[in-house]
């Protein structure tokens, strides 16, 4: 249903999914026979588990980051964090990486003006198109084009 129409809405679709999942399975019968599946906590409010993720990575954005070492990190064995994560975040562990590389690719771009190159090299990327790649999936244009319209809006004139 979701293919197709915006970079990163199956992913979400997928993340959702597996939160809704995880409510069900901890939903229990009330008093009159009907399942009451627990209110969700508020989006602004992390778990400790999302939490020490997001501190995990962003201390380590400039580095490539992989699941099972996120899983490490916080204590988990692969298998549970990866059950874990997603109904308690909201989004895979994977999403979560992509997500703050992102956050930190935007910043890097705008505030402190760099290349795509010296970004994807600030990052851990392999390669320049391997950054560009990921940065038009999440955002849906390529990071130059995001600077770009950033700088305008912003005001700020090319360097050089």
């Amino acid at each position: 249903i979701v293919h197709g129409r915006q970079p990163g809405h199956a992913v979400l679709a997928q993340a959702a999914f597996l939160a809704l999942v995880g409510k069900v399975a901890l939903a229990r019968p009330d008093r009159g026979g009907l399942w009451e599946v627990a209110q969700a906590e508020s989006s602004k409010r992390r778990s400790p588990l999302s939490a020490r993720v997001e501190k995990y990575v962003r201390a380590r954005v400039d580095q490539p980051i992989r699941v099972p070492e996120l899983a490490r990190a916080v204590g988990m064995s692969l298998s549970s964090f990866a059950h874990a994560y997603p109904a308690e975040a909201g989004e895979t562990p994977r999403c979560t990486i992509a997500r703050l590389k992102m956050e930190a690719a935007k910043q890097l771009l705008v505030a402190e003006r760099l290349s795509v190159k010296e970004v994807a090299g600030r990052l851990g990327y392999a390669t320049q198109f391997e950054f560009s790649r990921a940065f038009k999936r999440i955002e849906g244009k390529p990071p130059k084009t995001y600077a770009a319209q950033m700088n305008i809006k912003h005001g700020h004139r090319k360097r050089g």
